[in-house]
């Protein structure tokens, strides 16, 4: 199978996308607050614009090995319960819109193209990537995503979920760090930490990299996903 495209709401929602520049302006909130994070209390710096939101499709055989499937994804207030016709950007750096989608409950959701509701990720500011992986196990498509966190973290879960009559399920994770991450990632794997090899899906841990790092130097080996999988199911 081949991954048609790879879901970077940096290239669209433009969550993620270049801080700092000029843009026209539809509305502007500039201040500090403080918003509770993973039961810590952080300052934010209040610095953003509002820009309509574009939802993004994401193409792949993640669901059945025959048929090109496409999944919708869209923003969400779970404060109004609604759909989003405009989302935060910051001026400057990401954070800066960090305090609106916590004020806002903003998360998201992903729908088959006939409106079914798969899945419904909260408090997150975006997606980072979104993979389909092909022949992952013997009749199992599945898909690897990266969530963009209102925490400023780089250490993140790539989360693996498959997708089985509409019903969205968690069979696996491993962590990333996305302060390694190439500026531009390359189509249809996460640089490092996620490749197919000779037709084999693998994977290498920041976690075991880190102890790796104890005692040898360069990177530990990467080892097969369907293992993890395995490991979970």
């Amino acid at each position: 199978m081949k991954a048609y495209r790879i879901l970077l709401f940096l290239a669209t929602a433009a969550v993620l996308s270049s801080c700092g520049q000029k843009r026209n302006n539809s509305a502007v909130d500039s201040d500090t607050t403080t918003i509770g994070i993973m039961g810590s209390t952080v300052l934010c710096q209040k610095d953003y614009h509002l820009e309509p939101v574009i939802h993004d499709t994401l193409f792949g055989y993640f669901i059945s090995p025959k048929h090109i499937d496409t999944l919708i994804f869209k923003y969400y207030s779970s404060r109004t319960n609604r759909l989003m016709d405009s989302i935060a950007i910051g001026n400057r750096t990401d954070m800066d819109a960090a305090s609106w989608f916590y004020e806002q409950g903003i998360g998201i959701r992903i729908y088959l193209p006939n409106g079914i509701l798969v899945h419904t990720q909260p408090d997150v500011m975006g997606m980072i990537c979104a993979i389909p992986l092909d022949n992952l196990l013997p009749a199992i498509d599945a898909l690897a995503i990266v969530w963009y966190p209102r925490q400023a973290s780089g250490i993140m879960p790539c989360r693996i979920v498959s997708i089985e009559d509409g019903q969205w399920t968690e069979i696996g994770s491993f962590y990333v760090n996305t302060n390694l991450f190439p500026d531009t990632l390359t189509p249809g794997i996460i640089d490092g930490f996620l490749e197919r090899k000779k037709g084999v899906w693998m994977y290498r841990d920041y976690e075991d990299q880190m102890q790796w790092m104890e005692e040898h130097d360069g990177e530990c080996p990467m080892k097969p996903l369907k293992n993890k999988i395995k490991e979970n199911r």
